[in-house]
């Protein structure tokens, strides 16, 4: 999630620089997809820690729902004006539209990604607690030559060792 952060980061202050150039008429809400992107970008570069990247990935997707919400208000507000003819500047609106998109796309990509993560995580903690896994199903011959299986250490992802029982 640290480089998607870094592109998406990218792409806000790319974002800002197409404002400043397209633009004749300078506006405050030009900078606003910057005020977002480094922030993100910050989260994105300091997410490549391995030991930090599970709360700059989460800080950066809040930057991000924040800047869903002010692209859509700024959207609302620049559709008004474009419906009202009173001082409509395209760039603007089409600013607004992209950085909701862009915006957007990063929070549904960490959800995806959290949803994955806590799939993985409940799978294995069946397994560390004993559940029933289609692996773990015991061959037709155990009963038969009377073993049993006992696992070689404590965690579940070793292999199991089967030990034969002496019979009567």
């Amino acid at each position: 999630m640290a480089r998607t952060a870094i592109v998406f980061g990218m792409l806000l202050c790319g974002l800002t620089l197409y404002g400043l150039v397209a633009a004749t008429m300078k506006s405050p809400f030009q900078f606003v997809p910057l005020m977002f992107g480094i922030p993100v970008l910050f989260c994105g570069i300091v997410g490549l820690n391995p030991h930090r990247r599970r709360i700059t990935a989460s800080l950066s997707a809040l930057v991000m729902l924040l800047g869903v919400t002010i692209g859509i208000m700024e959207t609302i507000n620049r559709g008004k004006a474009w419906s009202d003819s009173t001082q409509f500047r395209p760039v603007l609106f089409t600013m607004g539209v992209l950085m909701t998109l862009l915006c957007t796309v990063y929070v549904v990509t960490f959800l995806i990604r959290t949803a994955r993560r806590k799939g993985e995580l409940s799978t294995l903690q069946q397994l560390r607690q004993g559940d029933k896994h289609p692996s773990d199903a015991k061959h037709p011959s155990d009963s038969e030559f009377g073993t049993y299986s006992t696992p070689d250490s404590a965690s579940p992802e070793k292999q199991i060792q089967r030990v034969p029982i002496r019979g009567d």
